[in-house]
């Protein structure tokens, strides 16, 4: 390379470093302008970050309320399910079997099976020794809601009484037990 052109060469250099920096003062001394999209990019950005936090809260309660919800209707399932009543050993006991607005559209009859030593009281001995009895259901029971049957128990302790409604097909419409608990005479009424 000859004086000359690194002579030229260097001209060029200092001018392109002149233009360089009269481009940074250009730059510098114009008005900065962010995109008017950039704003909410930004925004839209921090709020992507923090949904994560609040959505688990929101589903951490939502999970609990359910789960309280489930146990509560599961509990309120197995109260229903299980009436417990008390009573004295050799005393008529008056039993309802309840009707809902369900039941009264499909119930034809009613089954009635009593344990050991718990037996329907009559004055028809035939109907004393049954343990299981189907008793039909006339519209004037369901129009008052309600079944009655009478039992008593020969021994005390807790017994269970099944009772299932059944349609006119003999299909089971509903099943109910009913939980007794018996004291013998003279004795307190066990709660």
């Amino acid at each position: 390379m000859s004086d000359k052109q690194g002579r030229e060469h260097g001209r060029e250099d200092s001018q392109d470093q002149k233009a360089l920096h009269e481009l940074f003062a250009r730059v510098q001394k114009a008005p900065l302008e962010p995109s008017p999209y950039l704003k909410t990019r930004v925004l839209a950005h921090w709020r992507e970050r923090r949904t994560p936090k609040g959505l688990l809260f929101w589903k951490w309660l939502s999970g609990i309320s359910l789960a309280g919800v489930l146990t509560l209707s599961f509990v309120s399932y197995q109260l229903l399910q299980q009436k417990k009543s008390d009573g004295l050993t050799q005393q008529a006991y008056v039993i309802h079997i309840d009707f809902n607005q369900s039941d009264k559209e499909m119930v034809a009859q009613a089954e009635v099976e009593l344990p050991e030593h718990v037996h329907f009281v009559s004055s028809n001995k035939e109907i004393r020794e049954e343990r299981k009895l189907t008793l039909p259901v006339s519209v004037k029971a369901l129009g008052r809601g309600k079944l009655p049957f009478v039992v008593s128990s020969d021994i005390s302790g807790e017994k269970s009484i099944r009772v299932r409604l059944l349609n006119e097909k003999n299909e089971v419409v509903r099943e109910q037990v009913l939980k007794l608990t018996f004291a013998k005479q003279g004795n307190s009424v066990v709660f």
